[in-house]
């Protein structure tokens, strides 16, 4: 009797495990994931998803099997997939999900652990533990940003162990270790993001610190500090500022965007100092213009408040580097402080306010939904109604950066999470010109994507080489990308080595 009694409470407590939704309601999301995902639209594409049940073994074989969504060729629709299968907290769904974690697939091991990353739980630390030791690299690197993302302690000796210690003078690797770059940068951004220290590739320090710590709580992660310069407050880390060697670079995000997602990767190369700032919302400012009812961003005011900045970081000269609208930025102090400028570096620089309204009304003529709908993400932030406005201005402000053969990248995913500032508003921007007489006096080097590129292009490119003799461009035609730095790291730091050399330090 007692052996029955037991039986049946084991089922009580079963039954809620095994739920799903009724084959009426099944077939009735299928249905409607069916109509809207053949649509071209992604405003189709992410309602389609949205309706596959959380609560239903089927969605799991749905999208990892039938649909095959992890090997989709758009970054967002993985993540998307990624984040509905995270949502999946019933104890027997969850269980059928971290089997695919040993998937005979690279991209399905992947979207697993990238959907075991947006849950955050902890109990999923095995799993990702194990995925460290992954032999496909796009699994590591996934494994050590969910690390991060749940802090898991027993991550940090595996992680330390992965560390690749590189002589920075000759860049030969010294002793074993993660030699991926594309692994290298995620894997060091989120042992800090564990440990709330950094100590770059110095693997005996780490040991050192976290033999010590191990056993104490974590310490909060603080990335970036607040100073005002001029009447201007700046968020700013000067982390690898003080850890790097060389001359001192600026990094500017795009406008209102967040320096996090440049971290990562720049925390690599310290035979520079590294100056990651972010651009302060445009409320923050004095006496602000309007425009139709939104402010327009005060760029002389920001030019000066850097220039309060370099002479407290008792520097002489900066060299600064922008991307995309930030390279306006840059350009506007090499122009009023000429002297106090050693290098300007572009990373898909418009060459002026000319070129980007063409591209920006271009996309409006185009009578493609998504292109009109990136003019207008372009021209001026929208102001969004809904999550699935919010989706969209994140799939187009982040797929804009990325040659098309990129696009299935899901780490994509992973910036479109730490890009987000929740300070920025809706603002104009001023008319701008990067060229100039005194700017075109300025080393400089330039990063430039293909034809296809919808934010600069060839045109742009042969515009700006005439105001800049004293440049080093680098404009792959096939090897190159809107993010660089990340895409494709090796050439990127091939071309920062040589500028620094050739322009900077001679």
């Amino acid at each position: 009797m007692r052996l029955l009694f037991s039986f049946v409470l084991t089922l009580a407590f079963a039954a809620p495990s095994l739920a799903q939704v009724s084959d009426a309601k099944w077939k009735e999301a299928m249905a409607a994931f069916k109509d809207d995902f053949k649509k071209k639209s992604i405003k189709f594409k992410f309602r389609a998803l949205e309706v596959l049940p959380v609560k239903d073994a089927r969605t799991i074989d749905f999208i990892i099997k039938k649909k095959k969504l992890f090997k989709h060729k758009d970054w967002w629709i993985r993540t998307t997939a990624a984040e509905r299968l995270s949502k999946m907290k019933v104890p027997a769904l969850r269980a059928k999900l971290l089997a695919y974690a040993k998937d005979p697939d690279k991209r399905v091991r992947e979207g697993v652990i990238a959907a075991l990353a947006m849950s955050n739980d902890r109990q999923d630390a095995p799993v990702v533990l194990a995925a460290l030791k992954d032999p496909a690299w796009e699994v590591r690197r996934m494994a050590c940003w969910a690390a991060g993302q749940q802090r898991v302690r027993e991550a940090v000796d595996p992680m330390i162990d992965m560390i690749n210690d590189v002589d920075q003078r000759s860049g030969r690797t010294v002793q074993e270790g993660e030699t991926n770059q594309r692994v290298h940068s995620v894997l060091l951004f989120n042992l800090e993001e564990i440990t709330g220290k950094y100590f770059h590739t110095d693997t005996a320090q780490w040991r050192q610190y976290w033999e010590r710590n191990k056993d104490r709580p974590l310490p909060e992660v603080k990335r970036f500090d607040v100073g005002t310069f001029g009447d201007v407050k700046l968020k700013f880390n000067d982390t690898f500022a003080r850890k790097g060697s060389g001359p001192l670079v600026v990094v500017m995000p795009m406008t209102q965007r967040s320096t996090t997602y440049y971290m990562p990767y720049f925390n690599q190369w310290l035979f520079v100092r590294w100056l990651f700032i972010n651009l302060p919302p445009v409320t923050s400012f004095p006496d602000v213009q309007y425009d139709d009812g939104d402010p327009i961003y005060p760029v002389d005011i920001l030019v000066d408040a850097f220039e309060d900045m370099r002479k407290k970081q008792r520097v002489e000269k900066m060299v600064l580097l922008g991307h995309g609208f930030s390279n306006w930025v840059a350009a506007k102090y090499a122009q009023k402080y000429p002297d106090r400028v050693s290098g300007l570096i572009l990373l898909n620089p418009y060459s002026s306010n000319e070129t980007f309204s063409r591209r920006v009304d271009e996309a409006l003529r185009s009578g493609d939904q998504d292109a009109e709908y990136w003019g207008k993400v372009s021209r001026r932030q929208i102001k969004m109604g809904s999550r699935i406005e919010g989706e969209i201005y994140d799939h187009y402000r982040v797929t804009a950066l990325v040659a098309p053969k990129n696009r299935a990248d899901i780490e994509l995913g992973m910036i479109r999470r730490i890009w987000r500032d929740p300070n920025a508003s809706t603002i104009v921007i001023p008319e701008f010109d990067i060229r100039g007489e005194e700017t075109s006096r300025t080393p400089c080097l330039m990063f430039f994507a293909n034809k296809s590129n919808e934010l600069t292009g060839i045109d742009g490119l042969n515009r700006l080489k005439r105001y800049y003799p004293k440049h080093i461009v680098v404009n792959g035609k096939s090897k190159f990308a809107r993010l660089p730095f990340m895409e494709y790291p090796q050439i990127f730091e091939k071309a920062l080595r040589a500028f620094i050399d050739k322009k900077i330090r001679r």
